[in-house]
């Protein structure tokens, strides 16, 4: 099969080789620097900002849950979007909505029946 007479002759095949070359050079350059592969250098990390979050997490950690404050959180937080009365985890009798239970979690509580008595 015979090429057309026009196909990549004088400027044309010496524009395909630059753009050809180019791309080939972009990726070599960006993509295969040293710069990504220097795994030596440590970011930096404020030590005094690590032991200040390490003591507060230890400290809440050994508060005692209040769910009223938890409760009054929330509705300050999420005013419009969370209900304080949250029916399968506030009433204490569970039986009466056996829909709870149709489905798995995290929609339901199928076959768990037994271990939320």
């Amino acid at each position: 099969m015979r090429r057309p007479s026009w196909f990549l002759k004088g400027t044309r095949k010496l524009l395909a080789l630059f753009v050809v070359g180019g791309c080939f050079l972009y990726i070599l350059k960006f993509h295969f620097g040293p710069e990504e592969c220097d795994r030596t250098k440590m970011p930096y990390v404020d030590l005094d900002r690590v032991r200040r979050a390490q003591q507060y997490a230890s400290a809440a950690l050994q508060e005692q849950c209040r769910p009223s404050y938890v409760r009054k959180e929330m509705g300050k937080l999420f005013a419009e979007k969370y209900s304080m009365d949250i029916s399968p985890f506030v009433r204490k009798n569970i039986n009466e909505d056996e829909a709870l239970f149709k489905y798995e979690p995290p929609f339901g509580f199928h076959k768990f029946l037994d271990k939320l008595k």
